[in-house]
């Protein structure tokens, strides 16, 4: 990879353990510019990462494990490049069953209060009018209002751009992120009314018919 890109090159190790000095040096020998910790559950292991990084690259780290989000502030406290809130695994690690519960609960909106210095991410898009069963449309204006500055792109992505073209796709979803950043406060809050209804399962409105 390194030798077919010029851009910011990130990779993701394994989660810390006695491994990671090993992992941390060939990630950096082979022209990482920066490095994502997994599954994070204490302090005390960023630390380590950190000390055996010694400022040779950036590391990022994944928040997804209950410890990680209850231990969000001291984290963000820390030199870190980038925090993202993986949803996925935290899911497992929460035993439930609710991948975007969440972007529902609070929790998202208080990692990201923590993560006042580092770029903050969470979830990932796909094409406008894609995604199941919450649509990207929805999940978009969700990361916009919480205020993602990155995000990743779902594994339905490659799936939804079958016969598409790039140089038209791309564009196209990240004007719809720029459409959003420019919405009203009202849309902004039906917005996130529709989502919340969608992640809990209930039926959208619908909108009322226009007059005959």
């Amino acid at each position: 990879m390194r030798s077919a890109v010029d851009g910011l090159l990130v990779c993701r190790i394994n989660g810390y353990g006695p491994w990671t000095p090993d992992e941390v040096d060939d990630a950096v020998a082979r022209g990482a510019d920066e490095i994502l910790l997994p599954m994070v559950r204490t302090v005390e292991e960023v630390d380590r990462t950190l000390d055996v990084v010694a400022g040779r690259c950036g590391l990022g780290i994944l928040v997804e494990t209950q410890h990680a989000v209850d231990r969000a502030v001291d984290l963000a406290r820390r030199p870190l490049s980038r925090i993202y809130v993986g949803l996925n695994d935290l899911r497992i690690d929460r035993r439930s069953t609710e991948l975007f519960r969440p972007l529902v609960d609070g929790t998202v909106e208080a990692v990201r209060a923590a993560t006042v210095s580092q770029p903050f991410g969470v979830g990932g898009l796909t094409l406008p009018g894609g995604g199941f069963p919450v649509s990207a449309d929805l999940l978009a204006a969700e990361l916009v209002r919480t205020g993602t500055e990155f995000t990743f792109l779902r594994r339905s992505f490659t799936a939804d751009m079958a016969g598409r073209d790039p140089f038209t796709e791309v564009p196209r979803l990240l004007g719809s992120l720029a459409e959003l950043r420019g919405s009203a406060p009202a849309a902004v809050a039906e917005n996130r009314s529709r989502f919340v209804e969608a992640v809990d399962g209930r039926p959208l409105a619908l909108a009322s018919a226009p007059p005959a």
